[in-house]
Order: C-alpha cells, then sequence, then structure tokens
C-alpha cells in the first residue's frame, strides 16, 4: 500500500495475469535471486472465496534511497476467473503492475480479457491504465514463435516497456522487476516530495545502475 510514515516509503506492486501464466514461478525466482536482507519471507495466502487457491505476498526492501528507507510488497493475483473480488482488492491503491503475459498462441483471448479486466478495475478506482506504472513481460517464450508475440504486442497495444521471459529460468524476471520498481519508486519519491540526487539508482538485490540505463524492452 502507498504511503509514507516518517522517513519510510512503501509501495505496492501486483504481478497480473491469466492462470498459468507465470505470476508464481517470477516470486519465487525474485526470492532465490534476492539478498536475505533485501527480501522477506514469501507467503502463500488464502483466497477468500476458495482456500484451496492461493496468491503470494513478498516484501523487498531496498534500503535508504536519499536518506529515506524504501520498501516494496511485491504480489500475485489469483488468475482462475472465480477470484475476481480478490484481484480486485489487490488493485486497491496499486503504485505498479507487472501485466505477466502467457505468450502461448492458445491464450491469446485470454490475456486480452485479463487486459481489459485490468483496465476495467483500475477504472472503477477512479484511474487510467496508463496512469499507473506498467511493465509487459512475455512469458513462456520458449513455447511460443516470433509471429505469436509480435500479434499479442500489437492487440496489448500499452505503451509500457516489454519484455521476454521464461520465468523458471529467470530469463526476463528481474528485468522485468527492476524495471517496474524504479518507476514505483520514482513515482512514490515526487507523491511525497523527496528529490533523488544524481549518481547510481537502487535496484532490488543492492545493485546499483547508472541513471538511464535500462534493460533492452522488447521489439
Amino acid at each position: 500500500m502507498a504511503g509514507r510514515s516518517g522517513q519510510v516509503v512503501n509501495a505496492r506492486i501486483v504481478y497480473w495475469g491469466v492462470s498459468g501464466a507465470g505470476k508464481t514461478a517470477n516470486l519465487e525466482l525474485i526470492h532465490r535471486k534476492l539478498r536475505p536482507d533485501h527480501r522477506g519471507v514469501l507467503q502463500r495466502m488464502a483466497t477468500p472465496e476458495d482456500p484451496g487457491v492461493h496468491y503470494e505476498v513478498m516484501p523487498i526492501e531496498l534500503g535508504a534511497i536519499s536518506g529515506v528507507r524504501t520498501r516494496l510488497q511485491v504480489v500475485s493475483s489469483p488468475g482462475d476467473p472465480d477470484h475476481r473480488a480478490t484481484r480486485k482488492q489487490l488493485l486497491d491503491q496499486v503504485d505498479g503492475v507487472v501485466f505477466v503475459i502467457d505468450a502461448r498462441r492458445d491464450r491469446l483471448s485470454e490475456n486480452l480479457s485479463s487486459l481489459e479486466e485490468l483496465r476495467a478495475t483500475l477504472d472503477d478506482y477512479g484511474r487510467a491504465i496508463d496512469e499507473v506504472p506498467i511493465v509487459l513481460q512475455y512469458n513462456h517464450r520458449d513455447q511460443t514463435d516470433d509471429l505469436a508475440v509480435e500479434e499479442l504486442h500489437r492487440k496489448i497495444a500499452l505503451r509500457a516497456a516489454a519484455f521476454e521471459a521464461i520465468a523458471p529460468r529467470g530469463i526476463g524476471v528481474l528485468e522485468s522487476l527492476t524495471t517496474i520498481s524504479k518507476r514505483v519508486v520514482r513515482n512514490r519519491r515526487e507523491a511525497a516530495g523527496l528529490t533523488q540526487p544524481p549518481g547510481s539508482q537502487t535496484q532490488p538485490g543492492g545493485m546499483t545502475q547508472p541513471p538511464g540505463a535500462a534493460p533492452a524492452p522488447l521489439g
């Protein structure tokens, strides 16, 4: 949940997408790769609709940026059609979204339906989708072809950084997290009236990256 308490900036990032797209695989990989002092416990939370269905929540500690402690809460939304109420609740006051898209050709219509739900839910909260930091991740890249990914990208038609990914192997996962984290932190700091001095920008895992440098997006 976004906010500032004393010298702490908190923000929430939701991994959004259809069931089987790879949201859980993203969070599990992130949990393995980040240093223990930069990430908390990866928790599995039961949905209110069905205790047998879970989503994941993990805190990430970015440390002090310009003297202000910065924390992220990373959440995977449940993708089953029956859990729309839970997904809507998770998007309340969200600070950023990683849209994990199942790039396999036979999931095209489901991905587009998921996009429309994302757009409609944000609209219910009085927010336009292009006003929320978002990163596109085309997962299962090893199980599809170039034309399928290009068609998906055209139909998604969002102005956002995009990455091709194979989540279980770690391809595209940390790049997606780094990009959305930087955008979310910048927005939160601006909203809190904080500035970031010239120099390196802190990334998850304690790594640094020069201003302006970013992983190459899709296309």
